[in-house]
């Protein structure tokens, strides 16, 4: 399981997007667009998911790492 140590919500909507760091350093980016939720770690494509309809942009931060199961280490 991958442990986020920072991670900020950069746009709230179309589309949502998070940018983070690991626990171990590595660059993180998150993204939410036309209903496909995708994990990038260092430029590596970790996860991909089609989690709504084609008009889904919008996700809040809790539901994201809940279907991701990313870890926050500073909860």
């Amino acid at each position: 399981m991958v442990k986020i140590k920072s991670l900020t919500q950069t746009c709230g909507a179309c589309p949502s997007q998070w940018e983070g760091e690991t626990e171990n350093g590595a660059y993180v980016y998150i993204r939410y667009r036309y209903g496909w939720l995708s994990v990038d770690i260092d430029g590596v494509h970790m996860f991909g998911q089609e989690v709504g309809d084609s008009l889904g942009s919008v996700m809040d931060t809790e539901q994201m790492l809940r279907i991701t199961g990313l870890e926050m280490t500073n909860k």
